[in-house]
């Protein structure tokens, strides 16, 4: 069984810029990509509240509403 620290999520941030990884993956990189592009520090709980699962992923990428690729 996978635990919640090992499923797969996704981070998409309003710029287009999108994570995907456990949790232990992306929250280090969600967290520079705030601080370094945007200016804006976060928590690892912020980043997590951000985060879907990746299997909920509906072909449809959220951050520019194009149809992922086949």
């Amino acid at each position: 069984m996978v635990g919640a620290a090992d499923a797969m999520k996704v981070v998409r941030c309003a710029c287009g810029q999108e994570y995907r990884g456990t949790a232990d993956v992306i929250v280090p990189l969600v967290q520079r990509h705030g601080r370094d592009v945007h200016n804006m520090p976060s928590t690892p709980e912020q980043v997590l509240a951000m985060a879907v699962d990746d299997d909920s992923a509906d072909g449809v990428d959220s951050a520019d509403g194009a149809d992922r690729p086949e």
